[in-house]
Formats: structure tokens, C-alpha cells, sequence
């Protein structure tokens, strides 16, 4: 287990099979990670917005963000994907092996956005603790 701590931000990392690890950073906001073999993973980020993030083989991803509105995706094997986003908007992807796609706003950068976040925290974690 290891943490640093910078002005207003705490990150935590706890991880090997198994397990799970959480992650927590930014002022006025809360971020977990959670990730192991068969398990789920959520995040939760950026003030008065919820995001969750929940992943592992053969189960659901959900990702909530921004400020009054409400963006979701599931993802799995065999499984649809929708996503949810923006103020008194509404956009939806549904995604599958032989399914349909569909798309009701211009926010779907949202996700990429969400995603390339995760990764990018996850690099940056493992370049600042060896």
C-alpha cells in the first residue's frame, strides 16, 4: 500500500490478485479505484458530479459524471452499453456483439475523456511509485 499527498489531494493505491485497489484525488472531489480478478471497479469524480466505473470479466461498466446529469456505460461480453450525459440532454450508446449503436447527443467524448483519465492516472501511479 502506498499514498502521496500533494496541497488538498490524497492518492491511495492498494493492489495484487484478488484485491482491490482504490484511488483517491483532487480537492473537493473523490476518485476510487477499485480492480482485481473477477471484481468491480468504481470511480467517483469532480465536485457536486458522481462517476462510477464498474469492470470485470463477464460483468457491467457504469461511469456517472457532470454536474447535474447522469452518463452511464455498461460494458461486457455479450453485454449492451449505454451512456446517459450532459444538462436536460440524453445520449445513448449501445454496444454488443451483433447489436446496434446508438448515438442522441454530441457528447460521447465524454467517455474517451473519462477513460483516457483512468489510464492516465494509472501510468502516472505507477511512474511515481516504482
Amino acid at each position: 500500500m502506498k499514498t502521496v499527498s500533494s496541497p488538498s489531494s490524497t492518492v491511495k493505491t492498494v493492489s495484487s490478485p484478488s484485491s482491490t485497489m482504490k484511488t483517491v484525488s483532487s480537492p473537493s472531489s473523490t476518485m476510487k479505484t477499485v480492480s482485481s480478478t473477477s471484481s468491480t471497479m468504481k470511480t467517483v469524480s469532480g465536485p457536486s458530479s458522481t462517476m462510477k466505473t464498474v469492470s470485470s470479466p463477464s460483468s457491467t461498466m457504469k461511469t456517472v459524471s457532470s454536474p447535474s446529469s447522469t452518463m452511464k456505460t455498461v460494458s461486457s461480453p455479450s453485454s449492451t452499453m449505454k451512456t446517459v450525459s450532459s444538462p436536460s440532454s440524453t445520449m445513448k450508446t449501445v454496444s454488443s456483439p451483433s447489436s446496434t449503436m446508438k448515438t442522441d447527443s454530441k457528447r460521447t467524448i465524454c467517455v474517451s475523456l473519462t477513460l483516457k483519465m483512468l489510464s492516465n492516472l494509472q501510468i502516472l501511479t505507477q511512474k511515481s511509485f516504482g
